[in-house]
């Protein structure tokens, strides 16, 4: 599974071409994680975790496995010019309902330090409409996140 990670980010980062795999998908919800995390200019150890813990529930990753996607995720990240790249592949696989379900990992991650800073507000806005997540499904996940609750 991680030796797939690897050779996808390594075709990624060199040729910008994704191919349509699982490993891609969870590359590119990795990378929106990790966009998140560095949305303010606090990065904390809660958001990381916070990363690690929603790829594990939402991908039955091991932690091993979570962490090292984590990493990988970083990289892609460091290495992309925009989200689109990320969002598009999202956009042409995941449905509505599993986009919802990513909106509400990146609002875990976003609220993982205890606050949400104005600029993850502003990420968080930015990919919803990227995703095509309707402004009442953005705000209810909100919700659902910041009193504790996931759908």
């Amino acid at each position: 599974m991680i030796v797939s990670l690897k050779a996808f980010i390594t075709q990624y980062i060199v040729s910008d071409v994704v191919e349509d795999s699982d490993a891609a998908l969870k590359m590119a919800a990795a990378a929106l994680l990790i966009e998140m995390v560095r949305a303010d200019a606090d990065a904390f150890e809660q958001e990381y975790e916070a990363v690690r813990v929603a790829l594990s529930e939402v991908f039955n990753f091991s932690e091993e496995e979570s962490r090292d996607l984590s990493e990988l995720a970083k990289t892609a990240v460091d290495e992309s010019s925009s989200l689109h790249q990320f969002t598009r592949l999202i956009n042409q696989h995941f449905d509505q309902g599993r986009k919802i379900q990513l909106i509400e990992m990146l609002w875990r991650v976003a609220y993982a330090d205890g606050r949400l800073d104005r600029y993850e507000e502003y990420l968080m806005r930015k990919l919803a409409d990227l995703l095509y997540v309707s402004h009442r499904d953005y705000l209810q996940a909100k919700h659902r996140i910041s009193r504790g609750q996931s759908s």
